[in-house]
């Protein structure tokens, strides 16, 4: 396979000054020679028509580069809403159109000149961006009737909305084009016009972060990681109230399809479990009959449901004698630890007072619980030099039935599983070994990250009422 040529292979100046020169001169307001005089201000001595050569000539490749990027990260999410709107662009005296298609973000999506705007033109502008960027739940359109009739061409008319302010979105994503337009004294062409609202529109996504909504204490961190740096990382080392914080928590549901409904429905039947800031996966199941070995047949998860409830759910009423019975399996984060051990923690009600006890029901590494019902610790690989940690110990996955030892039927109950991995560095040590800053004594150097599930609610049966 053939090693695709160079593009600046002609060229004395570097890439850098090239990608410099085209982003000066699509992003901001400036003529050719505003360009030209701030770059000799700064060493570089170039000509105008250079400006002109290279904006032409590299600003599609550049934009094709930032837009390749953007498209395949957005058609990785359900697009919410669009924003279409035309706006007139006289050329030679002539009127135009220029289409453009925004998200509900302000992110340009599409922009598309024609002579008319009729449905044909809607329809050809409309395809296009369906057929880049994916399906939108909703379109938001003025209104223009091309738009109505390429809608229900297509068959989205009922995905359209159309208000007096509902389109501000697109409207206002029309003003960084106008500025631009102004400074280069309008168009001559309706092929420069195409070229240039879609360099353009790439460009502005580019640096259109929004930083006036990032607060103080976002800057001066690495972009990749988000961790402080450099007097940002002293800062924070030398804060115990920051110190004592952790990572956020993430939220998981058992939904049975990736869309807004199935997941609203997990989400409302309280079929869901939280993690501190790991990937960890579990899942729990209550129930009265679930045989000992049931979670580690491959059809386990039907047969849960069939005979039992989800986490998020109640205890069905039980006529038999016997304890409920849990049942529960968790997998670690693929990028991150192994499992320690689930444990369940039962509260229950007790005389006017809640009372908690934990049981440990899955331990990796073959352990068992002593005659006081403590397991030993699974142990620690965490090299507190370099930061990094061995999967040595723990398991992969961990599963288990368990049946409550100190069930009372007469007692209301709650059960919940916690899942605990193998201790790995905490935040604090990876921040001070990449700044080289020392361990405060007072914070703990590893964290034993953990997932909770749901809980699952017993309560007893009512007496039946005396004839």
């Amino acid at each position: 396979m053939t090693k695709p040529a160079n593009p600046f292979r002609y060229f004395d100046s570097s890439p850098e000054v090239i990608r410099l020169v085209v982003m000066m001169y699509v992003k901001y307001p400036l003529s050719l020679r505003n360009v030209e005089d701030l770059l000799f201000e700064r060493g570089i001595d170039i000509c105008h028509e250079t400006v002109r050569l290279w904006w032409n000539r590299f600003g599609p490749m550049f934009a094709a580069e930032i837009r390749k990027k953007r498209v395949d990260r957005m058609r990785s999410h359900t697009h919410w809403r669009w924003h279409l709107d035309e706006v007139y662009v006289k050329i030679n005296g002539e009127m135009r159109y220029l289409w453009r298609a925004v998200d509900h973000e302000g992110e340009v999506l599409e922009s598309f000149v024609t002579k008319t705007r009729d449905k044909a033109a809607a329809l050809a502008f409309i395809k296009r961006a369906l057929k880049r960027h994916g399906q939108p739940q909703a379109v938001v359109t003025d209104g223009l009737r091309s738009y109505g009739a390429a809608m229900k061409e297509i068959g989205n008319a009922d995905r359209q909305e159309v208000g007096r302010w509902l389109n501000n979105r697109a409207e206002n994503s029309h003003q960084p084009f106008r500025r631009r337009e102004r400074a280069m004294e309008r168009f001559r062409r309706m092929k420069t016009l195409q070229k240039f609202a879609a360099v353009h529109g790439a460009v502005h996504n580019h640096f259109n972060q929004e930083r006036h909504l990032i607060s103080r204490d976002l800057y001066g961190l690495d972009p990749k990681t988000m961790a402080p740096t450099g007097a940002a990382a002293a800062r924070a080392m030398s804060s115990k109230r920051q110190l004592q914080n952790g990572s956020a928590a993430i939220t998981g549901v058992w939904a049975e399809e990736n869309t807004r409904e199935s997941i609203f429905a997990a989400l409302k039947r309280k079929e869901t479990f939280a993690t501190s800031g790991t990937r960890v996966r579990v899942r729990m199941f209550g129930g009265w009959g679930f045989a000992t070995g049931m979670v580690q047949k491959a059809n386990w998860v039907a047969q849960a449901y069939a005979q039992g409830v989800p986490m998020g759910s109640d205890l069905p009423a039980h006529k038999g004698a016997g304890a409920p019975r849990l049942m529960v399996q968790a997998l670690k984060d693929p990028d991150g630890a192994n499992l320690d051990r689930i444990q369940v923690i039962k509260i229950w009600l007790d005389g006017g007072s809640y009372k908690e006890r934990v049981f440990d029901v899955a331990l990796s590494g073959g352990r068992k619980d002593d005659a006081k019902g403590h397991a030993a610790a699974v142990g620690n690989t965490v090299e507190l030099k370099t930061g990094t940690y061995a999967n040595s110990i723990g398991a992969p996955m961990l599963s288990a039935v368990w049946q409550d030892p100190t069930f009372d039927p007469r007692r209301p109950a709650v059960y919940y599983a916690r899942v605990l991995e193998i201790p790995t560095p905490r935040w604090s040590t990876l921040l001070a070994i990449k700044n080289k800053l020392p361990l405060r004594a007072s914070v703990p150097a590893t964290i034993q990250e953990r997932a909770w599930t749901s809980p699952i609610w017993f309560t007893p049966p009512k007496p039946a009422a005396r004839s």
